[in-house]
């Protein structure tokens, strides 16, 4: 790794106890010992694109900024299973060598048995990988609450959090509201927040439909996942006659979209997801149990998305998108 305060390239021999043998200054993250493989100039990287413009984020998004490799790695199961054997059926057959030494004719049936085992193993390993790759669930390696206990370490070093994020800030209460926008993550509210989405536009932040002031338009911000069309609905059903602007993350978007992050849970049921107006693509993609989240996206595209989202709260308007388009 770079140290990231005299840029020497440091061989492990060189950062012991996270502190440079050239410079004698501590950093915060070695890749060798943390999940992510996090150095301090891949997360300063990370926090400068999402800061870009000025912007705040919060700590949610740059946990899945610097998840972002690991996830769209290729999901390799069963690997070092075909290896694993051989090893397994070598020390067998040497064992049956050593300590019941057979006849040499019992001992080639033995190393021929353990060929075709071996032989056979590695043909069910083929077929099993790409059935299992299909199902595996894909997440970040490391938990948030564990990434937060690790940004500990930054603060340690470094005095501060990362340049740009935002740790806890007061929700902004906005006096005679003309919008409402609504979204179960909380963290996607204190980025709107900090970055002086509500009193620029007059909005007034809720995570459900009982936070949502009398009368405005709504716009609705959440996952493209199972949970999140739930969600919406369950919105839209509370707020009878009221006008709601879809302007959450629709797994069309996810799919004509490789900005945006990519998880997958468990396999979930079509029946229920052809209720909501999706397309048999989405419906195939979500029952795989594929979804994105709103949390993950940046705070420039967010904020893009909720501005184009406010300008079509006219119910006229608003009868005819339903779900809103995101910016590329």
């Amino acid at each position: 790794m770079i140290c990231p305060h005299c840029s020497k390239n440091l061989l492990r021999r060189h950062r012991t106890g996270s502190k440079c043998t050239y410079c004698d200054r501590t950093f915060a993250f070695d890749p060798k010992t943390n999940g992510l493989q996090l150095h301090d100039l891949k997360v300063r990287r990370q926090a400068a694109r999402l800061a870009e413009g000025g912007l705040s984020y919060t700590s949610r998004q740059l946990w899945y900024a610097v998840s972002r490799k690991k996830v769209t790695e290729p999901v390799q199961p069963l690997n070092g299973c075909g290896c694993g054997t051989f090893v397994l059926l070598t020390v067998a057959v040497v064992f049956v060598a050593a300590a019941i030494q057979p006849p040499k004719e019992v001992f080639a049936g033995v190393v021929i048995g353990a060929v075709a085992l071996l032989v056979v193993a590695n043909i069910v390993f083929a077929v099993l990988r790409p059935i299992l790759a299909a199902r595996a669930e894909i997440h970040p390696p490391v938990l948030e609450i564990r990434f937060r206990t690790m940004l500990s370490d930054w603060r340690r070093v470094y005095g501060a959090s990362p340049p740009g994020m935002i740790d806890t800030v007061p929700r902004a209460m906005v006096q005679a509201p003309e919008a409402a926008l609504v979204c179960q993550d909380g963290s996607v509210l204190d980025c709107l927040n900090a970055n002086g989405v509500p009193h620029r536009n007059k909005l007034a932040l809720a995570t459900n439909a009982a936070g949502v002031p009398p009368e405005v338009p709504v716009v609705l911000l959440h996952d493209a996942s199972v949970a999140g069309l739930r969600f919406a609905a369950a919105t839209r059903a509370a707020l009878p006659g009221r006008v709601v602007v879809d302007a959450g993350l629709r797994p069309s978007t996810v799919l004509h979209n490789r900005g945006l992050l990519r998880l997958r849970g468990p396999r979930g049921a079509g029946a229920e997801l052809r209720r909501h107006g999706l397309s048999r693509e989405e419906v195939e993609w979500l029952a795989a149990g594929w979804w994105s989240p709103i949390g993950a996206v940046p705070p420039a595209k967010l904020l893009s998305a909720v501005d184009r989202a406010l300008t079509r709260t006219d119910r006229a308007r608003a009868a005819e998108v339903g779900f809103m388009t995101w910016p590329e």
